[in-house]
């Protein structure tokens, strides 16, 4: 019935909606747009010269380690990073939790880093009012799933405060911190890997490592889906 189903019904690409034929759980691009989103991951870092799993050039202060699957400077990790916020897309969802947990691992490893817990960067309420989801919390959970690593809640985000994108990059980190809190009664120990969307300056991040920190974390993994670059000087 399935097959007869995905014939009559083709799911599509999540980022141009082409048809897209025996797909999988994890599948959520066509071959044109999974070879534009490959290309934008293997591009490297103009500063280590680094492919972007791979670069720790963007340091988030109150992390012990901080990764990035792609740059958000293409029309490619616009449409992504959009997509993910916008549309409650359990494929797209998925296919970037397939793709984060390699690179978090490979990053945990490279510090002898074996267990740990997974968080993230709450949305604000006024996004999943309109949304209708929080798309950070979404891929911890699958992350969380798919290792048997415990996803706890550790972040409040407060009521009445501008999101990031509002803000000029100066008035950022005063805003984060005014903007999330941890938990009441939150208690954290060991490493815990921290997801967020997508960083700019990197306030909102290190805010939540801080605040980690703060409840008990001995370590913190600050990962970002995506990573606005820096403007050269």
């Amino acid at each position: 019935m399935s097959k007869i189903i995905s014939l009559l019904f083709p799911r599509k690409c999540s980022l141009c909606s082409a048809p897209l034929t025996d797909a999988g759980e994890a599948d959520a691009l066509c071959p044109e747009c999974l070879m534009k989103y490959s290309l934008m991951c293997e591009e490297r870092c103009e500063t280590c010269g680094k492919r972007q799993k791979d670069c720790r050039c963007e340091h988030i202060d109150g992390a012990d380690i901080s990764v990035h699957m792609f740059e958000f400077s293409s029309d490619t990790s616009r449409k992504l990073i959009y997509t993910l916020k916008r549309k409650n897309d359990k494929y797209l969802q998925n296919f970037i939790a397939a793709e984060a947990l390699p690179a978090i691992e490979k990053a945990l490893e490279a510090h002898d880093i074996q267990k740990y817990k997974i968080s993230y960067v709450p949305r604000n309420s006024a996004s999943i009012r309109d949304f209708g989801f929080d798309q950070s919390k979404l891929i911890a959970s699958k992350i969380s799933k798919a290792t048997g690593n415990e996803c706890v809640e550790l972040f409040v985000h407060a009521k009445h405060t501008k999101t990031q994108k509002e803000i000029s990059a100066s008035d950022r980190k005063d805003n984060a911190i005014q903007s999330y809190d941890a938990k009441k009664n939150a208690k954290i120990d060991g490493t815990v890997v921290i997801i967020d969307d997508v960083t700019t300056s990197g306030s909102t991040l290190s805010r939540c490592a801080t605040l980690a920190r703060g409840i008990g974390a001995e370590k913190v993994l600050a990962f970002a889906v995506a990573m606005t670059p820096k403007r050269k000087k």
